[in-house]
């Protein structure tokens, strides 16, 4: 069943980035993959999630590609749009940056929307005033959903649906977004979601947001190696 879900994006550190590039398009992946842009932000720190599956997906839809191309020489594309920028990227990460943003640390962090949220309340429980703002690509991002299912040699499985079903009352996964801030899947837990999380279209995206978004198709074992291999040269340059 789905249990939480949200998009793939970038959060700015919005008074550092315009002290860089005033005129800076938030909306458009350029502000990272224009050699001329990522150089001024190199200093201020640049981070990539250290997960193919999604980056590279989205710079797939940068260039004007089907995300779910099934074409493996379209990886190497993605690693040529790599390649400018490769030497202003500071990390591949998938967790530090959540102590990194609140430090001051990064500028430019590409993340799980819900990551933004946590970052922003870590600032703000150290007393750090920060101007953060999360962003889906103009050009599209992949959504994704955390869900949860039960194994088939499960040996409690009545026990196993009575959490399940726990977890489907709205009070109950409202608990849960308002922990976590992600956005959980049961419309009827909204009246019970913090509004500020409900408010906040990193977690819950407006419709114009939501139509960025596509859920990829799964990989054949074809586009698995090739797009790990891409991976690969991307990060080791």
């Amino acid at each position: 069943m789905p249990y939480m879900w949200g998009s793939v994006g970038f959060t700015y550190n919005v008074d550092m980035v315009k002290e860089r590039i005033p005129d800076a398009d938030f909306q458009s992946m350029d502000l990272v993959f224009k050699p001329e842009n990522a150089a001024k932000l190199a200093d201020c720190g640049i981070s990539i999630l250290d997960s193919p599956t999604d980056i590279m997906l989205m710079v797939l839809r940068y260039l004007g590609l089907d995300g779910d191309t099934t074409n493996v020489a379209d990886y190497d594309k993605v690693v040529e749009a790599f390649k400018p920028i490769r030497q202003d990227i500071r990390t591949f990460d998938n967790q530090n940056y959540l102590n990194a943003i609140p430090n001051g640390e990064l500028c430019v962090i590409n993340n799980w929307s819900g990551d933004y949220a946590v970052a922003k309340s870590r600032a703000a429980e150290a007393g750090i005033e920060m101007n953060l703002a999360y962003f889906v690509p103009r050009t599209g991002a992949p959504a994704w959903i955390d869900v949860m299912s039960i194994p088939s040699d499960a040996p409690n499985v009545d026990n196993a649906y009575a959490f399940l079903d726990y977890l489907l009352q709205p009070e109950v996964i409202a608990a849960c977004t308002n922990y976590t801030a992600y956005a959980n899947a049961n419309l009827a837990s909204k009246p019970f979601v913090d509004p500020a999380i409900l408010a906040d279209p990193a977690v819950y995206p407006d419709e114009e947001t939501i139509k960025r978004l596509w859920a990829p198709k799964p990989l054949n074992e074809e586009q698995d190696r090739a797009i790990t291999r891409a991976w690969t040269a991307i990060k080791t340059e």
